[in-house]
């Protein structure tokens, strides 16, 4: 719950001879409550406590609970009693604390606490509730002091004529305890006493006595100047500069000068700190907007794309340029706000983009037309050279490849050959693959036209694809690091089309994740398989986004937060528009799914990945091949 504006009233009729009925200790309250930024509507249950400063830990006194209390277009209105002696003239603070109607949960505090204002408390003094009404008292020379407590000896009779006693000397004044005679006078010591002298010619004053008296010293006619210091004297005026290009980083102390500042924050930031040598300390703003970068306009990135997300969040993506070319872009900053792309080699087909162990990227990629599987290793994180190999070219191999990278650092890769209508996998040897071996993982009913490869934490590769013929969602699991020999199963299917578009995730607890699209009739609907254990041998399927006369879920990938909850973009393939879904748990039993971008027919290939403060960043192709990011300004990207 967010925001409430806090209004006091308190009133009473005045009437030319009429007296107003005691009002009590109670106020009235009213004040505005917001919920997720929306005015609230419905039943609430309130607390209200009082405080005497901000952040004081213990109540002075809280009023009874208000519960089911009304709240209207987020207006509510209560009635509050802390009692008749809780305001005495001090300063007091209202905390508020709230939670649905009907609900037996905690509360949630709204912060800060308001503070209380004297004006109501003077409708009727705490103190004098022993005093009748004063409407018998002529003047206050005759009032009556019966039934009070504290009066002065000298009003016992009712009239104030015992005089002065004794005189004290308060600040600046010296001379008192007087109670007889005496004079007071100024004290010298804090008021300066008159000033009866002055300097002569060429002299200035330098310092003033107590007594008025004046110091004086000869004024400067010259200045030596130091290192790096120009000077000039004219008239009595001096005036001292810094040479031109006297003073660098050489000359100072950076313990004690700031070196200039010449960084910046990205958009999204703000600036935290400065170091010593000038260098920002920049943090994510806690809200930002989400932002829509257009990466390379002209491009083949609806062809193939993929993203990464580096250890300091930038993103990297592998993408298909113009004329079948593997090409590579970085971003400069965790908000992409600039960067810089290169080509890398011919190719380019559906690459898979990760990152080794010292953030050096690895793509896997087909060569269209020559249809070979190949590793692009670039030889540092900017990728700004590396070397290729071709890892397999017997007959049309290397479509759709997935690309991960084991616990020893050596890669694996799941693909399909089209000339044997099978899935395949290629184990890499070392870390650098310079030579590996195929491993055939299933070739009934033409499978792996798509696949997802994941690696479990005891380095056991999990390959999630689509049997093309049957249109199931199956998987296949290695039983050993190498993929030597393994099973497979069907997960999604065997009622309705299901399989398409799949992308796997490893959660923090080891069970795996599907993202895809199933197809009950000739429109698509977004489907999660959440495994129930590291292996997989069981599961639920999640239906996630069904919309009437919409097709939803095309070109699906998931990432998972750092709350656990995963995140999955897709592409909605009716009123084209690129799309995420929002799991509210770490199950995807339930979420929310939303647009993002509609402009340009968008969505093609997504491939979403997150960074460190949870916050997703979306690559994706357009019809017309530009490359694209989506940058979310929020953990939900809404």
């Amino acid at each position: 719950m967010s925001s409430c504006r806090l209004a006091l009233c308190l009133a009473c009729s005045l009437g030319s001879a009429a007296v107003c009925a005691p009002i009590g200790s109670s106020f009235s309250y009213q004040g505005q409550l917001r919920e997720s930024g929306l005015l609230a509507n419905g039943l609430y249950d309130f607390r209200f406590c009082l405080y005497d400063d901000l952040v004081a830990p213990v109540a002075l006194a809280c009023a009874p609970d208000h519960d089911d209390v009304p709240v209207a277009a987020g207006v509510f209105s209560v009635d509050l009693d802390f009692g008749a002696m809780i305001f005495a003239g001090e300063q007091r603070y209202l905390e508020l604390q709230v939670r649905p109607g009907a609900s037996s949960g905690s509360y949630t505090q709204l912060s800060p606490r308001q503070p209380l204002r004297a004006a109501p408390e003077a409708l009727r003094s705490a103190r004098a509730d022993s005093a009748g009404m004063a409407d018998s008292a002529a003047s206050a020379s005759s009032a009556p002091w019966t039934g009070l407590t504290g009066v002065p000896a000298g009003f016992a009779d009712n009239v104030d004529d015992q005089g002065v006693t004794q005189i004290t000397a308060g600040n600046g004044l010296i001379g008192g305890t007087i109670t007889g005679s005496g004079a007071i006078s100024v004290d010298p010591a804090q008021v300066q006493a008159r000033i009866g002298s002055g300097c002569n010619d060429s002299t200035s004053v330098r310092s003033i006595g107590i007594d008025g008296s004046v110091s004086c010293q000869v004024n400067v006619t010259a200045i030596d100047p130091g290192a790096a210091i120009s000077t000039s004297f004219a008239s009595g005026v001096a005036t001292v500069g810094i040479t031109p290009g006297g003073v660098g980083q050489t000359q100072i102390d950076p313990t004690q000068v700031q070196v200039r500042v010449q960084a910046s924050c990205d958009e999204g930031q703000y600036l935290r700190a400065i170091n010593v040598d000038g260098s920002v300390v920049c943090e994510p703003l806690a809200v930002d907007i989400t932002r829509i970068r257009t990466l390379v306009p002209a491009a083949e990135a609806s062809l193939g794309m993929d993203l990464a997300v580096t250890a300091d969040d930038r993103a990297v993506l592998a993408y298909r340029a113009s004329g079948s070319q593997l090409a590579f872009y970085r971003c400069a900053t965790p908000s992409c706000s600039s960067g810089s792309s290169r080509l890398l080699e011919a190719g380019g087909g559906a690459p898979s983009v990760t990152l080794r162990a010292d953030g050096r990227p690895l793509i896997a990629h087909q060569i269209p037309g020559a249809e070979d599987l190949r590793l692009y290793s670039c030889d540092d994180v900017d990728c700004s050279s590396g070397s290729g190999q071709t890892l397999e070219s017997a007959g049309l191999v290397g479509r759709e490849p997935s690309l991960a990278i084991r616990p020893d650092g050596r890669p694996a890769i799941s693909y399909r050959d089209e000339t044997l209508s099978a899935l395949k996998l290629y184990d890499c040897v070392d870390v650098s693959c310079s030579g590996g071996n195929v491993r055939v993982l299933d070739n009934v009913n033409s499978p792996g036209i798509r696949s997802a490869l994941a690696i479990r934490g005891d380095g056991r590769p999990l390959v999630a694809y689509l049997v093309n013929a049957t249109e199931d969602l199956r998987l296949y699991r290695c039983n050993d690091v190498d993929c030597s020999t393994g099973a497979s199963s069907l997960l999604d299917g065997s009622v309705d089309a299901a399989g398409l578009f799949p992308d796997m995730i490893i959660r923090a607890d080891g069970r795996p994740l599907i993202s895809y699209a199933g197809r009950p009739g000739v429109l698509l609907v977004l489907r999660a398989y959440d495994c129930d254990n590291a292996d997989c041998t069981s599961g639920t399927v999640r239906s996630l986004l069904t919309i009437p006369a919409i097709s939803v879920g095309a070109y699906s990938s998931a990432t998972v937060r750092p709350n656990g909850r995963p995140l999955i973009s897709y592409r909605q393939v009716t009123n084209p528009q690129l799309g995420v879904f929002d799991c509210a748990d770490a199950a995807c039993s339930s979420g929310t799914g939303f647009g993002l971008d509609a402009n340009g027919d968008p969505g093609f290939e997504t491939a979403i990945g997150m960074r460190s403060d949870g916050r997703a960043l979306v690559g994706y192709g357009i019809n017309n091949g530009a490359l694209r990011l989506l940058v979310c300004g929020n953990g939900s990207c809404q």
